[in-house]
C-alpha cells in the first residue's frame, strides 16, 4: 500500500468520522489505518526515506495515539537516522 493509498484512505475515514465519531467501526477503522501507517513507516525506515517515515509515523499517531507499536517504530527511526549519518 502506498502513502496515496493511504492518504485517501484517511480522506474516507474523516468522511465516516463527520458522520458517525465513535461508533465501534470508527474505532476499529482508526486502528487499522494506523496500523497501516506503521506498516509504512517501517518500509519507508528500510529504504532510508526518513522524511516519509516521519511523516508516516505522525499520522500512525494521529489515528492512534496510544498505539502500541509507535514508540518502537519511532526509536527504530531514531536507530536509523543515528545510523545513516
Amino acid at each position: 500500500m502506498t502513502a496515496n493509498q493511504l492518504r485517501r484512505a484517511q480522506s474516507c475515514l474523516e468522511a465516516k468520522l463527520a458522520l458517525e465519531p465513535y461508533s465501534p467501526e470508527a474505532n476499529d477503522a482508526r486502528s487499522r489505518l494506523a496500523d497501516r501507517w506503521l506498516a509504512y513507516a517501517e518500509e519507508r525506515i528500510a529504504a532510508s526515506d526518513f522524511p516519509e517515515a516521519e511523516a508516516a509515523l505522525a499520522s500512525a499517531r494521529h489515528w492512534q495515539p496510544t498505539h502500541p507499536r509507535l514508540k518502537a517504530t519511532a526509536e527504530r527511526l531514531k536507530r536509523a537516522r543515528g545510523e545513516s549519518r
